[in-house]
């Protein structure tokens, strides 16, 4: 069985984060499913998903050390239709791995 799901998000700059582990948790509970793998997926080139504890000091360090490896203003050779950083940062962050569900749990 597949079941798929989409969820929109509005950011407002580089560095926002989301906690999207509630609304993949109802995602799962709705579809009645006990047993089977959760991908999450990003269309796009500038966004990121990470799995990642989810703390206030987080949401200040991450963006922080982005900043530092790649400059909002800095000057990369990059030609892309959009803007060059955001896109080593994604790449930069990489993507979580899929989440395992076994008889309710995860």
């Amino acid at each position: 069985m597949v079941v798929q799901e989409e969820l929109e998000l509005k950011t407002s700059g580089n560095g926002e984060m989301h906690d999207l582990t509630d609304s993949v948790r109802g995602i799962v509970e709705r579809s009645g499913i006990t047993a089977g793998l959760v991908h999450v997926f990003n269309v796009g080139s500038t966004g990121v998903i990470g799995a990642i504890e989810f703390e206030p000091g987080l949401q200040e360090d991450l963006p922080a050390m982005l900043n530092r490896l790649m400059p909002p203003r800095s000057r990369l050779r990059t030609r892309a239709p959009t803007t060059p950083r955001p896109i080593w940062s994604s790449t930069v962050s990489g993507c979580g791995p899929p989440r395992p569900k076994w008889n309710g749990s995860g």
